[in-house]
């Protein structure tokens, strides 16, 4: 379980996934979805269309990312990805290898 003080949420889960392209993006490239996604997500009203696409788009690398993190770093990965925390952007996937999907429920 996550020590993070504040009430635990209830997550709902999306029911689209992201696909993996099969391929990683370029480091540059990364870090250009990575701020686009941050601006998109800071606005008012996000465009879930918007959010969706660079998600899909990180996927592979995010994967390759996430799989390098040591165990219980789930925290990490919301910090650099703070839509996870609607559950709406998340999918049973993006939760294997991370948690059991009860800790995940958790959150």
């Amino acid at each position: 379980m996550l020590a993070s003080g504040g009430p635990k949420k209830q997550v709902r889960f999306s029911t689209t996934c992201a696909a993996d392209t099969g391929h990683e993006l370029p480091a540059e490239e990364y870090s250009g979805h990575l701020e686009e996604l941050d601006k998109e997500w800071r606005k008012t009203k996000h465009n879930p269309d918007h959010i969706n696409v660079l998600l899909r788009d990180t996927f592979t690398t995010r994967r390759k990312w996430i799989s390098q993190l040591p165990a219980g770093e789930f925290r990490r990965i919301v910090d650099k990805f703070p839509c996870f925390e609607d559950g709406q952007f998340v999918s049973i996937s993006s939760c294997q290898n991370i948690y059991t999907m009860s800790n995940f429920l958790t959150i």
